[in-house]
């Protein structure tokens, strides 16, 4: 069951990945974003860079999440 904060995270998830930019920072494809409790927790060039963040973070075993900046994927329906 998804909750508020988990709605949060992916929201954020997605405006970075779409806008590349978030309150000023910017974010380069290819690097990774650890988020918890509705922000970013930490960057890194690896998802295990990440991942380490999200632990040294405080957030709880098993919440949070790390998320890939890529390019715009565009879906093709036929």
């Amino acid at each position: 069951m998804a909750t508020n904060e988990h709605f949060e995270n992916e929201q954020l998830a997605r405006a970075i990945c779409q806008r590349r930019e978030i309150d000023g920072q910017r974010y380069e494809p290819g690097t990774f974003v650890a988020i918890a409790e509705g922000r970013v927790v930490g960057v890194g060039n690896s998802f295990e860079d990440a991942d380490a963040q999200l632990l040294n973070s405080g957030a709880r075993l098993g919440e949070g999440m790390v998320c890939e900046v890529t390019e715009p994927a565009i879906d093709v329906v036929r």
